[in-house]
């Protein structure tokens, strides 16, 4: 399957689970980007971002905040499964990070397949 083809399969898959935003970014135009640990994402090709908006769950609170995560986490899951399902290994990054100060918020998980089949 080529890249592209592949790439629209990840972005449907998302989408399918109620991911507001999808996007993957070829990890190599990160270089010299810092992270922890350093080596994070030496052994990948690929970064996949996945964002829910808040505004599905009617407010604004520390409850607000469980449920996104745990939605974020359903479609990483879904989509690791996919990935494995097709050879590729992958790490999914759990969500801890606030993208916008104000609302409507978006919340970020990262899942990154390898380069290459097992």
């Amino acid at each position: 399957m080529d890249e592209q083809a592949f790439t629209q399969q990840i972005k449907g898959l998302a989408i399918k689970h109620n991911a507001d935003l999808v996007g993957i970014a070829y990890l190599k135009n990160l270089e010299g980007l810092f992270t922890y640990p350093k080596d994070l994402l030496r052994r990948y090709r690929y970064g996949i971002s996945i964002a829910v908006n808040l505004d599905r769950f009617n407010k604004y609170d520390n409850s607000t905040e469980d449920e996104a995560f745990k939605a974020l986490r359903r479609i990483a899951l879904n989509i690791g499964k996919f990935i494995k399902n097709k050879g590729y290994d992958g790490k999914i990054i759990q969500p801890d990070k606030r993208v916008r100060r104000k609302g409507p918020l978006y919340w970020v998980c990262l899942l990154y397949p390898s380069p290459s089949p097992r």
